[in-house]
């Protein structure tokens, strides 16, 4: 299962982003950073968590969530999958620490806890977005 999740995440995180407009989040605290293409062309929308970002020095640990639309026409949207991420703000290095993978219905379907190194080669890529929003809003509170 870490296997399929690990390929699942690295589509995700390869793909361009489709919109980099912003938006509230699910909640107040939740921030919109972009939409991207899942493996299969379909929208889904990043989150950042940036109430809760730990600060240490130049280190910024948060929260991020992937949500798309549930199979079906209802539009309703879930939860499809989370992460803890660490960026270092002077080097804009950027680990995935840990990402669980959930279904519609909401039941866990698989884990990661690896620190894996993020590689991002554009400011337009995900990881740019991340490590500059978790820089740029991390004591914001």
């Amino acid at each position: 299962m870490k296997i399929i999740a690990a390929l699942v995440f690295s589509v995700l995180a390869s793909v361009p982003m489709i919109s980099c407009k912003s938006e509230s989040g699910p909640d107040d605290k939740w921030k919109f950073v972009a939409k991207i293409a899942d493996e299969n062309e379909k929208p889904v929308a990043v989150y950042m968590d940036l109430k809760s970002i730990e600060i240490n020095d130049n280190t910024r640990k948060f929260w991020i969530r992937y949500v798309g639309k549930k199979p079906g026409n209802t539009g309703d949207t879930f939860i499809r999958q989370t992460g803890y991420w660490e960026v270092d703000c002077f080097d804009r290095t950027l680990y995935r620490i840990g990402e669980e993978y959930y279904n519609p219905e909401g039941m866990l379907t698989g884990k990661s806890d690896e620190r894996i190194k993020e590689e991002y080669k554009s400011d337009e890529a995900l990881g740019a977005k991340l490590a500059a929003m978790a820089c740029r809003y991390a004591g914001r509170r």
